[in-house]
């Protein structure tokens, strides 16, 4: 099994190879625990930043000492980040597992904000094996640390489902903490946790030196030896790249363009069976224009843009759904509409803006998706069915264009 020196070095270096570098906790400035000087190998310029003040005093005075200036110390709250959106190449953790559960999908959704395309989050943390859950028992006897990692593992997963991060999940690595003698050994383990329990007296202190020297002593020769004291430590890199389009709000500038792509889409889709003249009365660029003022100021759905080199090329309307076709509603959020210029389709552009609506949706608290769609729309309906959404027996057989249509649903998960 490869150490973690050798796996950042001959497997995590080229993703580190970066202009500026984020670290979130660094620790206090020790390599253990903390992997920030090493980190200062790859990248031109790294910030690091703990919220934890006494860290980062420390932090500084370590990287002082050793003359590395090209590390940044910064205390600051990993979930309210007080950088700018598109400020670092990286962002890398390696006592994410320690934060607050209930804030560690707040940390990474700062993390994917003040990230650049293509976007890399890199995670080396303690196994769920590792000794470090037993003892950090000596702290906490109520904390269940191999759990705790196990939770974090699926924060992760589920934000890199939510926000299209790629996870690659590299080989288990070693990390060696080697002491110079037994005293320093079990001083040094007593500083791991400081933050979660200091002792209180001489007395507390001899029996915390006794418990950790007791669970170490009922660790195989892989975990504990001469001394040495090795972690298995996981390592993923979540990955994101460039989407196909942005997708953001529409303001007022976008009015013409809005217009002429509904109205257009409208022609190209549904032109077989609904007359030009039908949809130009439905579909009045001029008329389109004239409401899009009081369409942008609604409280019961939001229009977004699809952009692509700063250039429109679709549109999407979400919101509280328009059409109550039955009884009931609670927690419908609808996709009201969504359209793709023509020579733009079946390029991944539709299954990106679905992704956006279902997070959109959810995050609004909506718990169902709805939408509608033509009947004799067989391309549309194939491409919802591939993307989880379900016909329903909900059906208007006699709309004002004479083109039937129904529901379909999709549950928010």
């Amino acid at each position: 099994m490869k150490k973690d020196r050798e796996m950042l070095e001959k497997k995590l270096s080229r993703f580190m190879r970066v202009d500026n570098l984020l670290e979130l906790g660094c620790f206090n400035g020790s390599e253990l625990g903390g992997y920030t000087s090493m980190l200062s190998k790859y990248a031109k310029h790294v910030v690091a930043i703990d919220i934890d003040n006494k860290a980062v005093e420390s932090a500084k005075a370590v990287y002082n000492s050793k003359q590395i200036e090209n590390i940044e110390v910064i205390q600051m709250n990993a979930a309210e980040l007080k950088f700018n959106d598109n400020s670092f190449d990286c962002v890398t953790s390696s006592s994410f597992h320690e934060m607050y559960p209930s804030i560690q999908m707040d940390i990474l959704k700062e993390a994917d904000r003040v990230l650049k395309y293509p976007k890399r989050i890199i995670f080396m943390e303690p196994h769920e094996k590792s000794v470090t859950c037993q003892l950090f028992k000596v702290f906490d006897p109520k904390e269940d640390h191999s759990q705790r990692i196990k939770n974090t593992k699926q924060v992760i997963i589920n934000f890199a489902k939510q926000y299209g991060y790629k996870i690659k999940k590299l080989t288990n690595s070693l990390a060696i903490n080697q002491f110079d003698s037994k005293e320093e050994l079990l001083n040094g383990m007593l500083g791991w946790w400081a933050d979660i329990h200091v002792p209180n007296s001489e007395n507390e202190k001899n029996i915390m030196l006794g418990e950790i020297e007791n669970k170490l002593k009922k660790l195989s020769p892989n975990y504990y030896k001469n001394n040495q004291v090795n972690e298995f430590i996981w390592s993923w890199v979540l990955e994101k790249e460039r989407p196909l389009v942005d997708i953001v709000k529409a303001t007022i500038y976008d009015v013409r363009d809005y217009a002429k792509i509904l109205n257009q889409s409208w022609k190209d889709t549904y032109g077989k069976y609904i007359s030009k003249n039908q949809i130009d009365k439905e579909f009045n660029i001029k008329k389109l224009i004239e409401s899009f003022g009081i369409d942008l100021k609604s409280d019961d759905y939001e229009i977004f843009m699809l952009k692509q080199n700063n250039k429109n090329i679709g549109i999407m309307k979400l919101g509280k759904y328009e059409d109550k076709y039955k009884t009931d509603m609670k927690g419908v959020g609808e996709i009201l509409s969504l359209h793709i210029g023509n020579k733009y389709l079946n390029k991944g552009i539709g299954s990106q803006a679905l992704k956006f609506a279902y997070n959109y949706l959810k995050g609004k608290g909506y718990s169902a998706i709805c939408l509608w769609t033509k009947k004799q729309n067989y391309n549309a309906i194939q491409f919802y069915k591939k993307h989880g959404y379900k016909i329903t027996e909900y059906a208007n057989d006699n709309p004002i264009d004479g083109a039937p249509s129904f529901v379909m649903e999709k549950a928010i998960e």
